[in-house]
């Protein structure tokens, strides 16, 4: 269940970076985006298990591989450095999380689902742009308190 105030927060935030940055999304990419940051955010074990691949190749459902996909693109957007020190290359995550929102538009919404795979590489930018400008009122917030 999406925790309404993470949700809240996070919209804030998404328009504050929209804002600041320039940059723009369609309104349901715009949710869909504040609703995958609002779910994760305060889930430890995001990592896909077994693993990556595993979970990949055993995709049952449009649910399991919309799961896959979020998950991928929290990845890709939010925790770059933490992925890459695992060995792997970028590209192997975004072609995990494209793959698995292709599948996704099979049986959902599946005009949603064709932009997330087909933009993956422009959405997570945006959401780690959205990190990145929180990271940079914080770090303001705590100079100017000292």
């Amino acid at each position: 269940m999406l925790n309404q105030a993470y949700f809240d927060a996070i919209d804030t935030l998404v328009h504050e970076c929209q804002s600041v940055k320039g940059l723009d999304l369609p309104k349901p990419i715009t949710v869909y985006c504040t609703a995958i940051l609002a779910d994760k955010l305060d889930k430890p074990q995001w990592e896909p298990q077994p693993n990556w691949a595993e979970r990949y190749l055993t995709m049952r459902s449009a649910q399991d591989a919309k799961d896959l996909g979020d998950t991928a693109m929290w990845a890709v957007g939010i925790c770059p450095m933490y992925l890459t020190r695992r060995g792997m290359s970028r590209s192997y995550y975004v072609q995990i999380g494209q793959g698995a929102y292709l599948k996704a538009a099979d049986e959902l919404n599946q005009e949603l689902y064709i932009q997330l795979s087909t933009h993956f590489l422009y959405i997570s930018e945006f959401l780690k742009q959205c990190v990145s400008i929180q990271q940079d009122y914080a770090l303001v917030n705590t100079e100017s308190s000292t």
